[in-house]
């Protein structure tokens, strides 16, 4: 029989122990790491820089018609003559 000081030690030993770290924990830390060191090679590359700025002046020439032709109809709600107490507008 294991006396009550003992089996209190193992008790603490076994609550006490950090468990190893987790691999989704590391690869998820690599993953993001990789990310921040990608993202700040692309900021400081100026080839990249310029690629960037010619794709928001790019014209494709794509014209969208409407499908359907909606006619402007007055609608009333009761509101028409009522004063404003707060206008964020």
């Amino acid at each position: 029989m294991i006396p009550n000081t003992e089996r209190r030690r193992k008790r603490l030993l076994l609550t006490t122990k950090t468990p190893p770290p987790s691999i989704f924990t590391l690869t998820d830390a690599l993953r993001s790491q990789h990310l921040r060191s990608s993202t700040i090679m692309a900021i400081n590359d100026p080839e990249h820089r310029e690629e960037e700025a010619a794709a928001d002046d790019e014209d494709t020439g794509a014209q969208v018609a409407p499908i359907v032709r909606l006619e402007a109809i007055e609608v009333i709600n009761g509101e028409e003559n009522e004063d404003a107490i707060l206008d964020l507008s």
